[in-house]
């Protein structure tokens, strides 16, 4: 499972969870409708690839 952030606007971001941006868009159109779907725009957010530190 991935993490997404979609926006229609500038002003408001979403978090989702899906396994691609297809499945975003197919349910932000399902929720949302077709045309909000389409002028998404969808960023993945990246995991962190630095280890935590190790407790002492």
């Amino acid at each position: 499972m991935n993490a997404y952030l979609w926006q229609d606007r500038d002003d408001l971001a979403h978090h989702i969870r899906a396994q691609s941006v297809d499945e975003v868009r197919e349910r932000i159109a399902a929720t949302h409708g077709e045309d909000i779907a389409r002028r998404a725009v969808i960023k993945a957010i990246q995991e962190r690839s630095d280890p935590k530190p190790a407790a002492a």
